[in-house]
């Protein structure tokens, strides 16, 4: 019977390539199809240097800006009626709270 500590593991290198596609095994376009695809959106097909020429005919979108500003009782928070009714509300909310603390004692629903 052989001694399983004088077997020695080996180990072979596997390399796997995948398969080029289509369009890595073709690099060069197709300028028919090309065209017939942009023709088919509406749409044009230039050579690299004439690249100019067409970003003149790409229509520009109407961008619109949007602002959206917070006004009212708490807008400012520099104002000196908005400090005051923060502390107004801030009165209100402590007083509310605390009365309904003393009642709930009073009551004995902790």
């Amino acid at each position: 019977m052989k001694d399983v500590a004088e077997d020695r593991l080996k180990s072979v290198p596997v390399w796997v390539a995948a398969a080029p596609t289509v369009e890595q095994r073709n690099t060069d376009p197709d300028r028919q199809m090309v065209a017939d695809v942009a023709k088919a959106g509406g749409g044009a097909m230039v050579d690299g240097p004439y690249a100019a020429a067409l970003a003149r005919v790409i229509p520009q979108p109407d961008l619109q800006e949007v602002r959206y500003e917070q006004l009212g009782l708490f807008g400012d928070r520099n104002n000196y009626y908005t400090k005051l009714s923060h502390w107004i509300f801030m009165g209100i909310f402590a007083t509310l709270i605390s009365a309904e603390w003393i009642l709930r004692k009073v009551a004995g629903l902790v």
